[in-house]
């Protein structure tokens, strides 16, 4: 299945987000026998699939996976791991994020000569985030408390589900693309918070809905 999920209510969104068990699913991606654990390397290597990479164009021999990880390892190493691991709020993850999706900008410029708008570049952090949380040595003493204020990777299949709650119809076609700038981006952030809160749940648990409700393979 590769369409969004669609929701004849917020109503009804909210009750599909109460019946998902994230502190498991968290823990099934630990698990999985798949991959190693190697710590962040593992959450670098394995948090963005190709076929979102796919997505980004390639310049000459650099491919767009080789600059991803080769920034954030480099941020990670040079404190943003130690920073990551100290989170305690989303306004703290937030500027986390943003800094992180600061410099992919930057190394995206350089290195394959164009412009990663900061939409994609915050979605390439989210899943990093989620990778992170994943892996020791944040699990499995800290992944349950720092993945209740990461932020949602915000694609076709997180935003379009929104699409039942008033005022955001545009979003029933939405693509990664249709986040217009850091302003769009926090307003829909804080939607999928007030649901999720409506819920009972972090915005991970909305975030794993709208991905295994369309995904054989979850994420």
């Amino acid at each position: 299945m590769s369409g969004a999920l669609s929701f004849s209510s917020a109503d009804e969104l909210v009750s599909q987000v109460k019946a998902v068990d994230w502190a498991a699913r968290i823990e099934g991606i630990h698990a999985d026998p798949s991959r190693e654990d190697l710590g962040p390397l593992t959450a670098v290597y394995s948090s963005v699939g190709s076929s979102t990479f796919r997505a980004f164009r390639v310049y000459k021999s650099r491919r767009p996976s080789d600059v991803f990880r080769s920034c954030v390892s480099r941020e990670l190493l040079e404190g943003g791991f130690a920073e990551f691991r100290d989170i305690r709020t989303n306004a703290a993850y937030r500027t986390w994020a943003f800094y992180l999706a600061k410099k992919l900008q930057q190394a995206w410029q350089q290195e394959l000569k164009t412009k990663l708008d900061l939409a994609r570049a915050l979605k390439l952090v989210n899943l990093l985030a989620k990778g992170l949380c994943t892996v020791s040595p944040i699990w499995p003493t800290l992944s349950e408390t720092i993945a209740r204020f990461i932020d949602v990777p915000l694609d076709k299949y997180s935003l379009r589900p929104l699409a039942c709650v008033e005022g955001l119809g545009r979003l029933r076609k939405a693509s990664m693309g249709s986040v217009e700038d850091a302003t769009d981006y926090k307003k829909i952030q804080q939607t999928i918070l007030d649901l999720c809160q409506k819920a009972g749940k972090p915005p991970i648990a909305y975030d794993f809905m709208a991905w295994d409700g369309t995904h054989p393979k979850r994420r």
